[in-house]
Parts: C-alpha cells; sequence; structure tokens
C-alpha cells in the first residue's frame, strides 16, 4: 500500500479509473506497488454496479487504500477527478484491467528531469489475454499523431500538462473514446514536446468486449474523427501540408500493399484450384473405392448366404441318406421274412399232412358236387 500522508510526494500519482473491472483490478494495484518510484494510487470508483467490484472496493478501502466513490462520469471525468486529488508532480493513469510494466518509470522521469520542454514520456505495450504480442511504438511526429492515435493512455506526463490542457474531455460524443488522443493533441498545442521510450511501459489486457473495439466501428470513428479534427482544426491547419504529404504516402503503400495483396491472393486462387481438382480426382477415386468395396461386401453377404444354404442341404443330404439306409435295412429284414414264409409254404405244400388234406378236399367235393 502506497503512502496515504497528505504532503506533495516527489514521484508519480498512478490514477487508476475503475467501472464494473474489479475481478482485474488486484492485478492493476499490485503492478503498482511493485514499482518504487511510484509515490501515491488513486483509485476511482466511477459508479460500478457488479456486485464483485464493489466487495473488492469495499476491502481495499478498509485497507487504507485511497478509494473514492463518484457517481459515472465516464473514463475522462474519472481521470479528471483522480488527478485532482494527486499530490506528485507526474501522472500516470493505469486502466483497471492493465498492468504496469517495471523499470519504465525510471527511464521516463530521467527523460523529464533531463528536459523539462518534454512533458509527455511514452513506451511500448505488452498484449496479454486473447492475443499475446508486443506493439512498438514510433518516434514522435505531429503529422503521424495527427492522422491517429498512437500513444497509449498509460504514459507518464507532467501533472502541469493536465492543467494547460484543460483535462481530459467530458464532452466527447457519447464518451465513445480517443479521449488519450484529444489529450495528447491539446498537449501539442500547449507547446509541450513528447518523448519515446524503447521500453515496454505496461502490460494491455486484449478483451472483445473493450473500449478500443466500439471506437473502430466505422460510423463511432467517423464521429470521433469529425469531433477530434473540428476542436483541432488550427493545428490541423498549420500541419496541413505534411498531414497530406503524409496521408499521401501512405495511401500510396497501402494501394502497393493492396496490389502485392491481389498478386497473392491471384497465386492463392490457383492453387486452391490445383488443389480442388485433386480434391475431385481424390473424390472420384474414392467413390469407385466404395463401389468396389461394397461389391466385395455385397458377393461376401452371399458367400455367407451360400454358406448357409449348403450347410443346410448338406443337413438334408445326410439325413435321406440316413433315412435310405434305413429303409433298406427295413427292406431287407422284408426279403428275408418273405423268403422265410415262402419256405415255410413250400414246406408245408410238400408235407404229408398237406397232401392227406388236399386228398380228402378233394373227395368232399366230388360228394357236394353229386
Amino acid at each position: 500500500m502506497m503512502n496515504s500522508a497528505k504532503e506533495v510526494g516527489q514521484g508519480v500519482s498512478v490514477i487508476i479509473p475503475c467501472y464494473n473491472h474489479g475481478q482485474f483490478l488486484l492485478e492493476a494495484i499490485a503492478s503498482a506497488e511493485d514499482e518504487p518510484l511510484v509515490d501515491e494510487i488513486i483509485i476511482v470508483n466511477d459508479g460500478s454496479t457488479t456486485l464483485v467490484t464493489l466487495e473488492i472496493l469495499e476491502k481495499l478501502q478498509r485497507e487504507n487504500y485511497q478509494i473514492f466513490n463518484i457517481e459515472n462520469r465516464g473514463l475522462s471525468g474519472a481521470r479528471n477527478f483522480g488527478i485532482e486529488q494527486a499530490r506528485c508532480p507526474y501522472i500516470l493513469p493505469l486502466d483497471a484491467d492493465n498492468k504496469l510494466e517495471r523499470g519504465f518509470l525510471k527511464d521516463a522521469l530521467k527523460v523529464l528531469d533531463e528536459n523539462l520542454k518534454i512533458g509527455v514520456v511514452y513506451g511500448d505495450r505488452q498484449v496479454f489475454g486473447q492475443q499475446e504480442q508486443r506493439v512498438e511504438m514510433a518516434e514522435f511526429r505531429v503529422s503521424r499523431l495527427l492522422l491517429g492515435n498512437y500513444i497509449d493512455a498509460c504514459a507518464l506526463f507532467r501533472r502541469q500538462v493536465w492543467e494547460d490542457v484543460g483535462g481530459y474531455d467530458s464532452a466527447i460524443p457519447d464518451q465513445l473514446g480517443y479521449e488519450d488522443w484529444d489529450f495528447w493533441l491539446g498537449a501539442v498545442e500547449a507547446s509541450w514536446q513528447f518523448s519515446y521510450v524503447k521500453k515496454v511501459a505496461f502490460q494491455y489486457r486484449s478483451r472483445p468486449d473493450s473500449m478500443v473495439s466500439g471506437c473502430n466501428l466505422p460510423a463511432n470513428r467517423k464521429r470521433l474523427f469529425q469531433y477530434i479534427c473540428s476542436k483541432h482544426s488550427k493545428l490541423y491547419s498549420a500541419q496541413f501540408a505534411d498531414v497530406f504529404s503524409t496521408k499521401e504516402a501512405q495511401r500510396l503503400e497501402a494501394l502497393d500493399e493492396a496490389f502485392q495483396y491481389s498478386q497473392e491472393i491471384s497465386k492463392v486462387k490457383v492453387e486452391l484450384a490445383i488443389a480442388q481438382q485433386e480434391r475431385d480426382q481424390y473424390f472420384e477415386k474414392n467413390k469407385v473405392l466404395k463401389d468396389r468395396l461394397q461389391w466385395i461386401e455385397e458377393s461376401l453377404d452371399n458367400t455367407y448366404a451360400l454358406g448357409e444354404n449348403r450347410e443346410a442341404d448338406q443337413r438334408q443330404v445326410e439325413e435321406a441318406i440316413a433315412q435310405r439306409n434305413y429303409w433298406e435295412k427295413e427292406h431287407g429284414k422284408a426279403l428275408e421274412e418273405l423268403n422265410r414264409l415262402r419256405q415255410s409254404h413250400h414246406q408245408i405244400l410238400n408235407s404229408r399232412w398237406w397232401r392227406l388234406k388236399a386228398k380228402v378236399g378233394r373227395s368232399v367235393r366230388k360228394l357236394i358236387g353229386q
């Protein structure tokens, strides 16, 4: 926790506006506390409504952090309020979802101490979260800044710069953003110089719902540019030749890049056509193989069916052979019985009893015939 005494500090006041970003706030505070040149941390609760944010802010307040609760004023109003409470001659705005990079302030303060005409020192940003990359800034040029902002809000500046500019503009249309760009242009108009330190100044959290994503919507961007250009029209007029020539150079570079891109697109289209042709050939071969496989499967099924039928026929044949053998045995037995009966009949016919019986029979028939 930073020193909470009321005397004017000699270091840096870190201003952290917070609107419903409580889940990230502790990381932002920890990064500022890790920097020994930070003299105080001022947290401005800009009318937060989420339960987690309110609970974290209440806990921090119980631990004697400087928490200021205000009605929602937007980012510009919250920063202005925080800077009004600051005691140090140097100001560093830090969004509640970002983190300060240790070591930047040492180099930045050295630049400010060595040249009193320099009012703003900025550095690179390290993106983390949904994306991971280091974004390098460029050396300061007024014409470059007039074309669009490339200096992040998390830069070190003298409190006097803020006073000369009149603070951050709270009248930006619908508080869409670009308040830092407007602030830097105001610093240029107040004759302050800028210095770039080729070092990471802070870590920027990449989120899909950040204010930057809303600023870059075409309709919003048009309104913001119209507002900025109208407000700083004298600066644009004074730098017109440089701005126009720079814009024209950028346009030609963009056209060249577009041409190169179209050439690459043409190559890709050719490669895509070849790939599609190979794909069609593959599909055709695949279809032939599928048809062949289906035929094999059907043949195999027929073979199985024939095998099952053959086994059934074999069983029927075996049953028929068994029945034939049975009836052959029965027929043999019947023939044996018939032969036996024939023999018995022959024996009876040749026996004396049968001959006597026959003789008596003839005599009886004679008598009856008479």
